[in-house]
């Protein structure tokens, strides 16, 4: 077992999935060991991408951009109560597809989910996959409702949500969307 700085336990154990087009993909709990997967899931990512998930065109040109951004973001935040990565094989390969993130904000605040994939596993379940495994790892631990904040053109999660089923509440204000949930 992994013990983050919440002590809260986490298996090493991953998990399998597979994408719509029947591809197999696992879900992990991040490790400092998997910050050279994450500095090139990031460098691989589109300026949309980024722009919708991080709020500005992060210009990732070189790794080491990518492993500063990696180390500020899911090693070292002091808010961060789990990061689960995303990755596939390809061409004997190991590389990240995706992120998944929860954040305690404070004692009785919701906690923040924050998800990014690599544009071309977009639509293909590894998001669901990630939300899957954090909603289940909140569960165990006792997180009962969540907030994410979204930029109003970000169709592709506020579509996600709906899909998803989770009943939010939304909080429009200056571009961008309050989403809560349970």
């Amino acid at each position: 077992m992994l013990t983050n700085q919440y002590s809260y336990e986490v298996s090493e154990n991953s998990k399998l999935h597979f994408t719509k087009q029947g591809d197999n993909f696992q879900v992990k709990p991040l490790k400092k060991s998997d910050l050279g997967l994450v500095a090139d899931l990031l460098s691989h990512l589109s300026r949309e991408t980024l722009f919708l998930r991080f709020m500005s065109p992060y210009p990732l040109q070189t790794l080491a951009d990518a492993l500063e951004k990696t180390l500020k973001l899911w090693i070292t935040n002091p808010q961060l109560v789990i990061a689960m990565i995303a990755t596939v094989e390809i061409d004997g390969e190991e590389q990240a597809i995706g992120i998944g993130e929860v954040n305690r904000l404070g004692e009785g605040i919701p906690v923040e989910v924050g998800l990014v994939v690599r544009d071309d596993f977009q639509q293909q379940g590894v998001g669901r996959a990630l939300v899957s495994e954090l909603r289940e790892f909140g569960k165990n631990y006792g997180i009962t409702s969540w907030q994410a904040v979204v930029q109003t053109e970000n169709r592709g999660v506020l579509d996600f949500a709906r899909k998803l089923g989770v009943a939010f509440n939304s909080k429009w204000d200056r571009g961008l969307i309050e989403l809560k949930g349970n």
